[in-house]
């Protein structure tokens, strides 16, 4: 077991420090994770466009991009749906597969971070 006295702390917790202010990796991970779990939700087709329109979204570095041009019309006619055009459904706010998954981020998403966090723990 590790000695357990100020200067040992001290390192341990500069370590951390250390990671956390360049914690692109985490932010990276955290979008991938929550991209993923979002096209997953898209799969469930809570529109019909709705797995074509995530299929549009990437990440890059630490942001999830999304698509542009005519695509971009269709991924908001999928996520909002329309009052003109019906193949997309009725109108509302909440959003249908992207915005409720970023919301309330699934525990796979949080399990993620957690694990990039235990691991630079103990990599200190």
């Amino acid at each position: 077991m590790a000695k357990k006295d100020p200067k040992t702390a001290a390192r341990a917790v500069a370590y951390v420090v250390k990671q956390l202010e360049n914690a692109q990796e985490l932010a990276g991970l955290t979008a991938r994770a929550l991209l993923d779990a979002a096209q997953q939700a898209a799969q469930r087709r809570p529109t019909p466009q709705a797995p074509m329109a995530a299929a549009g979204f990437s990440v890059d570095n630490e942001a999830i991009r999304g698509p542009t041009g005519q695509l971009a019309e269709v991924v908001m006619g999928s996520e909002f749906g329309s009052l003109a055009f019906r193949q997309f459904g009725s109108r509302h706010s909440g959003g249908s597969w992207l915005f409720p998954t970023i919301e309330t981020p699934p525990a796979t998403v949080t399990r993620e971070q957690e694990d990039w966090i235990d691991e630079v723990l103990s990599n200190g």
